[in-house]
């Protein structure tokens, strides 16, 4: 749908994989790589599709592309509602019975996505550059479900520190949510 890109800004920014990172989404716009879509015409174009409910909601978005030499191999941050996400990022749409629970759940896969052992979990699966939906989808959980208020509460800490580039995720917070998960796991 190159047809719907647009190099002014609109109402519809554009995700790409280029502005996501480990807790921290930095939408960017270029002459030469536009990231906003024309917005009578996106709407148009998604109103009738099933995944229009996704583009009204927060999603966990990550990198579709992620070479095997990178220092961390999987990289997933929070997009606000009316985003349309690119071909080269994968999505989570996260439900809740409520918007406390919603937002739980979604702190809580953010930093299991983003952990050192879902990363080595991946490394090991992972034969390509590609981030598939089925990778994602055969992520285990943990089955103790003792540490996730800890897992959910770090991951929106280190969110809101790397968006205010007060914090960067390799420090002290990265390192206990990265024992968290790893003791959520039994390890």
């Amino acid at each position: 749908q190159k047809d719907l890109f647009c190099e002014r800004t609109t109402t519809v920014p554009l995700v790409r994989g280029e502005h996501v990172d480990r807790f921290c989404f930095k939408h960017a716009s270029t002459n030469k790589k536009p990231s906003f879509l024309i917005a009578a015409e996106f709407h148009k174009f998604i109103k009738s599709k099933p995944k229009r409910k996704h583009y009204e909601a927060d999603r966990i978005v990550g990198r579709q592309c992620s070479y095997a030499q990178q220092p961390r191999r999987l990289m997933f941050c929070r997009v606000p509602a009316l985003h349309a996400i690119g071909n080269s990022c994968n999505y989570i749409s996260v439900v809740g019975a409520d918007e406390r629970e919603q937002k739980h759940r979604s702190y809580f896969l953010l930093g299991l996505l983003n952990s050192a052992v879902f990363d080595w979990y991946f490394r090991v699966e992972n034969s390509n550059n590609h981030v598939g939906n089925y990778e994602i989808d055969s992520f285990p959980l943990p089955a103790d479900s003792k540490w996730e208020g800890l897992i959910a509460a770090l991951a929106y800490q280190i969110e809101c520190s790397t968006q205010k580039d007060e914090l960067n995720p390799s420090g002290w917070m990265m390192d206990l949510l990265e024992a968290t998960v790893g003791l959520s796991f039994g390890l």
